[in-house]
């Protein structure tokens, strides 16, 4: 190999390690943790006086933006191409909190085309707005952000929980994030129900939910739509701990105001 394709290999692997310099893995817990300063990932960002629909549509993430009298005032879709033999389940966005530009980054979840039992199962990547790669944080058989960003000693910290399902153990990750609390955490809004943790379970599972007042319902079901239980949520705490030892195995979903997500029992 010559010395000009050895410098280039050089460049570009120093462009790599550069680019996720700054998204470290800082500790592993054994089991799952919460984290007290908990923020979402999502930033009020928008113009402000519009409407804002954003979802996803097959495998790209579709934003549009409306004026206040209802007309379009954007329609921009990012599109991820997934890795080999998986989907998109889910997308969150952020602007400034894991790169300097003033674009938005898109945290994407996957799962599996086909089904399957081992720790491939779900994968989590981080992209910048053209679609290149920020931090891929691996596979396991469930793997989510569930509390997205927090704040610990006036610095961003992004958790993401792993679930081993060869030794039926869970794991917390703790990645130092570039941004910082005093630009990001005040135009930091709510956003709809988090994912379960630890998913699946057998004993006792975690279900994160958003309330900004009072009391509301929240709502079990089953694969069938059968309504399982009800419990009584409230807006001083961000999630209720559900016993689901005596559920039958499979999956299930919970509904809050109209937002639902799902759980794996086994």
């Amino acid at each position: 190999m010559n010395l000009k394709k050895v410098f280039l290999m050089s460049v570009l692997t120093l462009a790599v390690l550069s680019a996720n310099a700054q998204i470290n893995l800082q500790h592993t817990f054994d089991g799952t943790v919460s984290a007290n300063g908990g923020i979402q990932m999502e930033q009020d960002a928008y113009p402000a006086n519009t409407y804002v629909s954003a979802a996803v549509s097959g495998n790209s993430y579709v934003v549009k933006i409306y004026n206040g009298d209802y007309s379009l005032n954007t329609n921009n879709t990012y599109s991820f191409t997934p890795p080999t033999g998986y989907k998109v389940t889910g997308v969150s966005m952020s602007r400034k909190m894991f790169n300097s530009d003033d674009d938005y980054e898109f945290l994407v979840n996957y799962e599996k085309t086909d089904y399957v039992s081992d720790n491939t199962r779900a994968k989590a990547i981080l992209y910048n707005k053209s679609g290149g790669v920020i931090k891929d944080f691996g596979t396991a058989y469930s793997v989510y952000v569930y509390t997205y960003l927090h704040v610990i000693n006036n610095t961003l910290r992004l958790m993401v929980t792993k679930f081993d399902s060869n030794s039926n153990t869970t794991k917390t990750e703790i990645y130092s994030v570039p941004g910082t609390p005093a630009a990001s955490a005040p135009s930091l809004k709510a956003k709809e129900v988090q994912n379960a943790y630890p998913n699946p379970a057998n004993a006792e599972i975690n279900l994160p939910y958003q309330l900004a007042q009072g009391e509301a319902t929240m709502n079990i079901y089953n694969a069938n739509g059968q309504l399982i239980e009800s419990k009584v949520i409230n807006s001083t705490s961000d999630r209720i701990t559900l016993n689901v030892s005596g559920y039958v195995p499979g999956m299930y979903f919970y509904e809050v105001n109209g937002i639902s997500n799902k759980f794996i029992v086994y």
